[in-house]
């Protein structure tokens, strides 16, 4: 219920007004959380690209991810033979684990 009225009360924010930089703050934290960024690790991203639309910090934390699940598939074989690897490491009981990808603010600029 918690997450409900957080969620009705950001929506109401975004429809109602401009967010100010500490409401993006707050949003964008929120997206990085699960990752384990600080507070002031999301400052300084929404400080480094200013006046830009929540879709894009999303947007740069799939591409972190995209970029890590890429490198994964070609350390287990690559694209062409990822079906083969996978259903082979299946039967043998050694399916490879996806370990997601350490998010900072370098990583962000490298995209």
């Amino acid at each position: 219920m918690v997450m409900k009225m957080h969620n009705y009360f950001l929506l109401k924010i975004l429809l109602l007004r401009q967010p100010t930089r500490e409401d993006i703050i707050g949003i964008v934290h929120r997206m990085y959380e699960k990752d384990g960024i600080p507070r002031d690790a999301v400052e300084s991203i929404v400080d480094t690209f200013p006046n830009q639309a929540l879709d894009f910090y999303g947007a740069m934390r799939s591409r972190t991810y995209d970029r890590s699940i890429s490198k994964w598939v070609e350390e287990i074989g690559g694209f062409e033979n990822l079906g083969k690897t996978l259903l082979k490491r299946k039967k043998e009981g050694k399916l490879p684990t996806f370990i997601p990808p350490e998010v900072t603010l370098s990583s962000k600029n490298n995209n």
